[in-house]
């Protein structure tokens, strides 16, 4: 009744539960996809590969049934939320794009459901699978590649999988020099999702020629997401200066993930600091500002900005900063490593070096945890700039807006660019042990207790959820995937900020720190284990780094 994959090894199920990251541009994953097709039984071929979507893959009236189905998940009698379940079990693995994409709903019994089937239907964790199989099908670029796709692309589990879809209709989107057929049919689908990647597919990778068209449709689409999704697309690729009017407009109309992508299309225009002072949020107010004041920037910098600083994007130069708590029982340092893992720079006699970051014009902004200060210093010459007083500081981060954000141990604290106290959220329970600010004002921290706490903007507690045991001395990064990585006791862990519910963990002996790499892989400090980590998405090592007689407290790469 059910259609499912080959059942795998218990081994095999382990590793592949640790496998559920985001793809990250510039990862070559090809070895990692070719193992994960082959432990699942499938062939790196394309009528493998094609299969493998028609399977998940359903007609529009099953599609809309299902749909009808999921929502009954949530009935008032129970006898129909029962009979609901055996029915979207009957689908099989059809329903599984569909189970995950209704998990976001806000009826706790319909998420719940949609989980309890999906744990009787997913064999195998879904996401990272179809990832890989799509990016396969992009390396093949066989006959039908896009017809399949673009009949999936309404089942995807979810947005990361939806953008690995998007970037492998890309790989297809010419054939022959000319236009792949089924992309430009589906320019006129009545489905939003399928026109609008079929639309971005074909500005991205399709004939010059084709473009006067595409911008027309541009013009006529009416969803404001497949809009500003086209505007990046025909601003960065194709480069069409006329079109940013539109693009900054479309930031205050859409969901934040999509305006952030027109917000670092415009800050990549107008260089580092040279921009608004201003940043999205998740209030229409913010959004509005944010989108005046890019088009006040516009208006006074167009004839002076050249698309071709689009090409721009900084990529990763393989150096990597470690804090280390004490060198040999003494006193403990900052120190970069390259590629060669030789050190490049270092700060010594610092007490407690627990967070850092490293800014423009070889500046060095230093949170010390027992000597109660934060400081920025020259690391060229070991300069103190400036010091300022704070107790047990646990995180440290430089804004957009020129201003610093600290958490300490007893506060959530901000200071203007001449350091006067913008505000300050106190926690009485002096158990704050991570914390970021994030772009669109929230600001969200870990405590001794396990909970990952969310604040808005205006620092109100919207979610607080468990993360599991965590060290007194510990990490976090948010993602921007609406997800968030904490250290845990033993463990390194991936939450959706959303639901709270786990999407990735690896073992790692007592981690103090932890940051996701550009190649999707994860960097991990052990204090205990005296070494620093790289940790691809199985959770396997694939770099170690021990320092001579050192603790690394927090490692950070860019």
């Amino acid at each position: 009744m059910r259609r499912i994959l080959p059942i795998l090894t218990i081994a095999f199920l382990a590793g592949f539960a640790r496998a559920e990251v985001p793809a990250t541009d510039g990862y070559d994953s090809t070895k990692s996809d070719l193992k994960m097709l082959e432990q699942a039984g499938i062939a790196d071929e394309a009528p493998a590969l094609l299969k493998f979507f028609q399977q998940r893959t359903v007609s529009e009236p099953d599609r809309v049934k299902i749909g009808h189905i999921i929502q009954k998940l949530g009935d008032d009698s129970f006898d129909t939320r029962e009979a609901a379940m055996d029915q979207i079990e009957q689908f099989g693995i059809a329903a599984i794009g569909l189970l995950r994409q209704a998990g976001r709903e806000e009826d706790y019994e319909v998420v719940r459901r949609c989980e309890l089937a999906l744990a009787r239907i997913e064999k195998v964790p879904s996401q990272a699978l179809t990832s890989a199989a799509a990016r396969r099908l992009a390396v093949h670029k066989a006959d039908g590649t896009a017809e399949a796709l673009l009949a999936y692309l309404p089942m995807a589990d979810d947005d990361s999988v939806s953008e690995e879809v998007r970037n492998a209709l890309a790989a297809v989107a010419t054939v022959d020099k000319k236009p792949n057929k089924a992309l430009l049919q589906a320019l006129s689908d009545p489905l939003v999702i399928r026109r609008g990647a079929a639309a971005e597919a074909l500005v991205r990778s399709g004939p010059a020629e084709l473009l006067p068209q595409l911008i027309a449709q541009f013009r006529r689409e009416k969803d404001a997401d497949t809009r500003i999704r086209l505007a990046v697309a025909l601003v960065t690729g194709a480069k069409q200066k006329d079109l940013v009017p539109d693009l900054i407009d479309l930031m205050s109309q859409v969901p934040l993930d999509l305006g952030w992508q027109a917000e670092d299309v415009m800050c990549r225009l107008a260089g580092e600091d040279k921009g608004p002072k201003v940043t999205l949020g998740n209030d229409q107010a913010s959004r509005t500002k944010a989108r005046d004041a890019w088009a006040e920037w516009w208006k006074a910098n167009e004839k002076g900005v050249d698309l071709a600083k689009l090409e721009e994007r900084a990529k990763m130069l393989g150096y990597t900063m470690i804090l280390e708590m004490d060198v040999r029982g003494i006193t403990g340092r900052v120190v970069e490593l390259g590629p060669d893992n030789k050190e490049r720079w270092k700060v010594e006699n610092v007490q407690f070096p627990i967070a850092a970051q490293l800014l423009n014009g070889n500046r060095l902004l230093l949170a010390e945890h027992n000597r109660h200060t934060i400081s920025e210093r020259d690391i060229t010459t070991g300069k103190i700039i400036w010091t300022q007083q704070v107790l047990m500081p646990v995180a440290v981060q430089r804004l957009p807006n020129g201003h610093t954000f600290v958490a300490a141990r007893n506060q959530l604290v901000e200071f203007d660019a001449e350091r006067k106290q913008v505000y300050s959220y106190p926690r009485p329970q002096h158990d704050i042990v991570a914390a970021q600010k994030l772009r669109n004002g929230e600001i969200i921290y870990a405590t001794n207790g396990g909970q990952l706490v969310r604040l808005n903007a205006k620092r109100e507690e919207v979610k607080s959820f468990s993360v599991g045991r965590v060290n007194y001395y510990s990490g976090l990064q948010a993602l921007s995937n609406n997800r968030v990585l904490v250290t845990q006791l033993n463990s390194v862990a991936e939450f959706d900020l959303e639901s709270g519910q786990s999407r990735w963990t690896a073992n790692v002996n007592t981690p103090t720190s932890v940051q996701r790499l550009p190649n999707g892989n994860t960097l991990v400090a052990s204090m205990n284990s005296m070494k620093v980590i790289e940790l691809d998405s199985a959770g396997k090592e694939v770099w170690t780094y021990t320092p001579n007689g050192a603790r690394p407290w927090r490692a950070m790469r860019r």
